[in-house]
């Protein structure tokens, strides 16, 4: 969930705040129709056949650079030899391999970060126990055809003159380099597709949490071995290519091992195996993260005069086709630089510094006076990626490999007319807690469609006209909702409010222009797929949550407890057949008393009661302060803090429910017996229930069965 000390503090301490909303959207172009090839290269430094690969992609593949170069081969002795007295063997592909690790669901949709692994034994591995934080360290199940996720490893054999070797693992060395061969996947499109991001997910077979030290065979302390930066499974000299539409393969990023992020000390790879390079105007290197592209202009007298911050910079192009200058003020004046432009490491969040598309139809580009070729300035036309793989960081260890894709960001914002976001966590009219249940979180996006970029016929050509998007309006477009707050010490600040799918293809109004798309929140996945069949004893609600959710490639999950709160056990866990996974994890927050939501990010959370109704063992997130007087009277002003508080309305209500009750009165009739007695006193009759007497003076006479029968 969002957090940033330095917002907090600038909200605490402004009198005024400055935000607006910010919509973005986007598409994974991994569109299954336009997949023309995928494979693996061979590339291998000590072969004088494949220690150079080739710059250029080759269809038919003439040089036998990637035919075959997924496959691993069995070889049986047959127990003959040759006229040369070399044994006779068979060979033949090992199947099981495509059926275990897959390189097609690489490029599937919701594709998961690095925690789900698949078991397989290689030299120095362990197994973690399952544990209450199961969920921050990585998570190994058996491999079967069938599951309903799949990774690719590169490990395979490949036989040759009756000798077998082993590929795509890294070697054992003394100098702490593990070059691999081999480790070169790659996808390619039948047509170009436009891209400003590239999306690359590797598993690191380490988490977040250090449960060390551990006793060693000997008795001696060892460190968690599913911790730390030298314990990660993650490439380190690497290159993320592109395939532009000449064929040619260009490099987007290189990394070696003294590659890290902005910074300067967080490597390229977390925790998360995640890595997202963006396109669009690179900063000029002498202003660094300060600088903030403002906008174009056609000429020098529209720059602004007042007002400028350092590091501020507008384009000046004096028409569509001309590469311009940078203007960037540097405190006293303009300083004009040649743009550039190319990709950079995203830091996966939004801010300043993030490029996104701001044009889907006529997008902006400039022309080279020596090729006369086009360069858009906020995208590149791609028809392949490629992840060229030299060093592991550590040995014995393949490149798994679980998603490469490319992106396209766009910033709707000028268009949005309207957006509704309903964020649900539990439904009080069905419960008295905000507890055990999972519901949907829902909204709505109205657009002003001006320029036709979400009319599927307006279909782009390569030019100037068309929309980039139209052919890619079917479900599942990503949308983004953030609050801008700006002017934060000169920067910006993006809060997401959150992260919904589309539920179809736009549709259109009676108003001009006007589009609604409705939205839905990541439930839909878990709705539209069949959850396992398990039977299970004594399993503690993460160990249910993280089985369940691994099954289906899930892992963008956290839950949260208090410190000292045990984890719920559910005595039979037991998920019959024609069951979806939202259905199971509904079951499982009623039977739990546990809050289960996906946040503003789309991160699956998991509440237990005790966290969601905790009574002050946790921190309280927001203090709410009256006026001065008050703040002064209670040092708040002394801290430079302002009160926060507008107006306070309360209601006395007792009454949690107001109802009635409405029923009907059931009850058995009394009935008298026939037998009576009657009383005669002066020939005057008197009837009792039950018995009967008749009197006469003195005497009294019984009549067991008296004519006259009336009520006394």
């Amino acid at each position: 969930m969002f957090q940033n000390n330095d917002l907090k503090e600038y909200l605490l301490n402004s009198s005024t705040v400055s935000s607006k909303s910010v919509v973005t959207a986007e598409w994974n172009m991994n569109i299954p129709g336009n997949i023309q090839k995928l494979g693996n290269y061979r590339s291998r430094a000590d072969s004088t056949q494949y220690n150079v690969l080739p710059n250029y992609f080759d269809l038919v593949d003439g040089g036998n650079i990637y035919t075959g170069a997924t496959d691993a081969d069995v070889t049986i002795n047959s127990g003959f030899v040759d006229e040369n007295d070399f044994p006779i063997v068979f060979q033949y592909p090992k199947e099981k391999e495509k059926l275990y690790y897959s390189l097609e669901d690489c490029i599937k949709p919701f594709r998961p970060r690095s925690g789900i692994n698949k078991l397989s034994y290689f030299t120095n591995r362990y197994l973690p126990n399952p544990d209450a934080n199961m969920f921050l360290r990585p998570r190994y199940y058996m491999s079967t055809r069938d599951d309903e996720f799949k990774y690719w490893r590169s490990y395979r054999t490949e036989s040759a003159n009756n000798v077998t070797q082993e590929y795509g693992i890294s070697k054992n060395s003394t100098t702490g380099v593990y070059p691999i061969d081999d480790a070169v996947p790659f996808v390619v499109y039948k047509e170009a597709v436009p891209s400003n991001r590239l999306i690359v997910k590797v598993q690191t077979n380490v988490g977040s949490i250090n449960l060390g030290p551990y006793r060693g065979a000997n008795g001696e302390a060892a460190a968690d071995p599913f911790f730390g930066v030298a314990n990660k499974t993650v490439p380190v000299n690497f290159r993320v290519q592109y395939l532009d539409p000449n064929n040619q393969w260009l490099d987007a990023a290189v990394f070696t091992s003294l590659s890290v992020r902005d910074d300067g000390e967080s490597p390229i790879f977390g925790v998360d195996g995640y890595l997202s390079l963006e396109y669009g105007l690179k900063n000029p290197y002498q202003f660094g993260n300060q600088f903030r592209y403002l906008g174009q202009f056609q000429s020098v007298v529209q720059l602004p005069s007042v007002n400028q911050t350092y590091g501020d910079g507008y384009l000046i192009s004096s028409n569509a086709e001309d590469r311009g200058l940078l203007y960037i003020w540097d405190g006293s004046e303009w300083f004009t630089v040649l743009p550039e432009y190319g990709w950079d490491l995203s830091n996966d969040s939004t801010g300043d510094g993030n490029k996104f598309i701001s044009k889907l139809v006529d997008p902006g580009y400039y022309t080279e006076n020596e090729t006369s070729a086009k360069t858009f300035r906020e995208f590149v036309m791609l028809k392949g990626i490629r992840l060229i793989v030299n060093t592991m960081n550590t040995a014995n260890t393949p490149l798994e490999l679980i998603e490469f894709s490319p992106r396209l960001v766009a910033n709707l914002t000028d268009m949005t007319n309207e957006f509704r976001v309903t964020k649900t966590l539990s439904d009080l009219s069905g419960s008295g807690l905000p507890v055990g249940q999972l519901l949907a979180s829902t909204g709505n996006l109205e657009i002003f469609d001006y320029d036709e970029a979400f009319n599927e016929f307006n279909v782009w050509t390569g030019g100037r006209q068309g929309s980039l998007v139209a052919g890619y309006l079917n479900k599942n477009i990503k949308f983004n909702f953030y609050e801008l707050i700006e002017n934060v010490e000169g920067s910006s600040y993006y809060i997401p409010i959150k992260s919904l799918y589309s539920e179809g293809f736009p549709q259109t109004s009676s108003e001009p222009g006007r589009i609604s798309i409705q939205l839905r929140d990541l439930f839909f996945y878990f709705e539209s797929i069949e959850s396992p069949h398990v039977l299970l004893t004594e399993v503690s609600l993460s160990q249910a949550v993280c089985l369940l959710l691994d099954s289906i490639g899930f892992s963008n999950y956290s839950i949260k407890r208090l410190p000292n709160e045990k984890d719920p056990i559910i005595p039979y866990f037991f998920i019959a057949p024609n069951q979806n996974v939202a259905e199971v994890l509904a079951q499982l927050a009623v039977s739990t008393q546990s809050a289960m939501f996906f946040d503003e990010y789309n991160n699956f959370v998991v509440m237990t009661k005790g966290y969601m109704l905790d009574e002050g063992t946790r921190s309280v997130d927001l203090i709410l302060r009256g006026n001065d007087e008050l703040a002064v009277e209670n040092d708040f002003a002394d801290a430079g803090e302002l009160p926060n508080i507008i107006s306070i309305s309360s209601i006395d209500k007792k009454i949690f429910n107001a109802g009635s009750i409405d029923y009907t009165t059931r009850y058995i009739q009394r009935s008298y017996g026939t037998l009576q007695q009657s009383l005669h006193v002066d020939k005057t009759w008197i009837y009792k229930p039950a018995l009967l007497w008749e009197v006469s003076g003195t005497e009294a006479t019984t009549s067991a069965n008296s004519q006259r029968q009336e009520k006394f």
